[in-house]
């Protein structure tokens, strides 16, 4: 399977098809960007000639904030037998009458129903769908129109700073304040985000102050932890996918509430 630690995106897809986007989620401006370039070939009349400049596109050595985007597995697995990924072009095969062409790419069966950006939690890397670099994505949809592009991005995580594609986002859920039954909001943000952003993004759900707030992670309906606010990502801040947080702000008379 292919596995967005590695590096090296020809082999690891190579694998993947054998057997496949905010870590961020682009908004519509940066997705039409992503998918807009100059230097693309228009689609080549000979397959094989097709097939090489994709290869080629997936030789892209993964780095830290670069954008990579999801397709899907059977997808590809056509469009792989439609060019003679491996060497042999299934359709040769077949009688003229039972060949067709490659479809437009159909990335909807992977998303989370009404959404047009969020990967479904039930749709897994090597089984549902595939990671590509970006431009190798930029030539097949250029070539094949479709979609919805769902772009990526590759993020250092770890001790270590692994490389990843941060498929899935972090979903956090934030309370006004300590009792369950005040005002709750949902903040979707990358693992690789600060806590300077995290507060943000909640300050400018709630219409607060950044600087007259600070936040807890909350266990058992309890402030449990209090949120680091120089760390620069949520594993610094040990914030998990599916926490949740809770707002403490600063009164007039300077003292924080209880």
């Amino acid at each position: 399977l292919l596995h967005t630690s590695l590096c090296c995106a020809h082999d690891s897809l190579s694998r993947a098809l054998k057997d496949d986007t905010l870590p961020f989620q682009m908004d519509e401006t940066d997705r039409t960007t992503a998918c807009a370039s100059s230097d693309l070939p228009e689609r080549p009349k000979d397959p094989a000639e097709e097939c090489r400049l994709v290869k080629e596109a997936l030789e892209h050595q993964m780095g830290e904030g670069d954008t990579w985007f999801i397709i899907d597995r059977k997808w590809l697995e056509r469009w792989k037998d439609f060019v003679g990924y491996d060497g042999l072009r299934i359709l040769d095969l077949v009688a003229d009458s039972e060949k067709e062409f490659c479809p437009p790419i159909a990335n909807s069966v992977l998303m989370t129903p009404g959404s047009q950006t969020e990967l479904s939690i039930h749709k897994y890397e090597g089984h549902d769908y595939v990671l590509l670099p970006e431009r190798a994505w930029n030539l097949l949809h250029k070539w094949y129109s479709g979609g919805p592009p769902l772009p990526r991005k590759v993020i250092a995580v770890g001790a270590r700073k692994t490389l990843i594609v941060e498929v899935h986002l972090f979903q956090i859920k934030v309370n006004r304040s300590e009792s369950i039954d005040t005002e709750s909001i949902t903040v979707t943000i990358s693992q690789a985000a600060s806590v300077p952003q995290l507060k943000e993004k909640v300050c400018k759900r709630f219409s607060l102050e950044s600087k007259r707030i600070r936040l807890w992670r909350a266990l058992f309906g309890r402030r449990d932890l209090l949120i680091d606010e120089k760390a620069e990502t949520m594993e610094e801040a040990h914030i998990r996918n599916g926490d949740r947080l809770v707002v403490e702000e600063q009164g007039s008379n300077g003292k924080w509430t209880s």
